[in-house]
């Protein structure tokens, strides 16, 4: 039987919430050159910069009081785009005459008990959960609606329904890095296994005015998913009916 988790009326409230106004307006003090992500209360550059490698790159947004969006601090910012800036996210994703890959903040590392992502320069580590772990060409809408809590593809992820939906993974490896790269024939590409050291890309900054605020709407991004998974795991328990009876079809159990 799946645990009881008690909440508070205020944690509920910002669960049912969606975190994200139907007409999106940024605080007082909006940075000209940025886009405002209210959900994670983060600011984001429209343009990617730079073309240095991981670590040059993490050294000079430092420098300008910025850092490199994790995995899925990126992953909300594209969903936020798509549905309040189509002009920034078509930039990231539209067909572009040359290669473009941007870094993201996520070192993987690998030991007995499994795969792990470091984040915040490598001073955050967290086990790789319910991950796709094999390359494999799967949905971009997926991946934007139901990442994991690192941002990846969820191993149970669905395959693209159309051409424009369609995401090449390259999944994880040992001392390797994220980028999200796109090519001049319009394939784009979740890249976990790119040199840190040795190839050189572009960076997008972002920083919050209130940067414990923004760790905490994202903890409760992973609460709610967390929440949402269990519950369908205590009716599957229970054997009431079957999943497509539970919850609308865009949506499915989150670790």
């Amino acid at each position: 039987m799946a645990p009881i988790i008690e909440v508070s009326y205020e944690v509920k409230k910002d669960l049912d919430e969606s975190g994200t106004p139907s007409n999106p307006k940024p605080p007082y003090g909006f940075k000209k050159g940025f886009t405002y992500v209210p959900s994670i209360q983060l600011y984001v550059e429209k343009e990617s910069q730079l073309e240095e490698n991981w670590y040059k790159s993490h050294k000079i947004l430092s420098e300008k009081k910025l850092r490199i969006l994790r995995p899925l601090e990126f992953v909300i910012f594209l969903d936020h785009v798509e549905r309040f800036d189509e002009k920034i996210f078509s930039n990231i994703t539209r067909v572009r005459k040359q290669w473009r890959v941007e870094w993201l903040d996520a070192y993987f590392v690998k030991d007995k008990s499994g795969f792990y992502a470091l984040t915040k320069k490598r001073t955050n580590k967290k086990k790789l959960i319910s991950t796709l772990m094999e390359d494999q060409i799967v949905s971009f809408n997926s991946l934007l609606r139901n990442p994991t809590l690192q941002g990846l593809p969820r191993s149970d992820i669905e395959k693209p329904t159309t051409k424009e939906d369609k995401l090449n993974y390259i999944h994880p490896e040992n001392n390797k890095v994220v980028g999200f790269e796109k090519h001049s024939d319009g394939k784009i590409i979740l890249h976990c296994s790119l040199d840190p050291g040795r190839d050189v890309f572009w960076a997008r900054g972002c920083f919050s005015l209130e940067p414990e605020k923004t760790e905490r709407n994202l903890k409760r991004y992973e609460l709610k998913k967390f929440i949402n998974y269990m519950l369908i795991h205590e009716l599957f328990q229970k054997g009431k009916t079957e999943f497509s009876q539970l919850v609308p079809s865009n949506i499915t159990p989150a670790t």
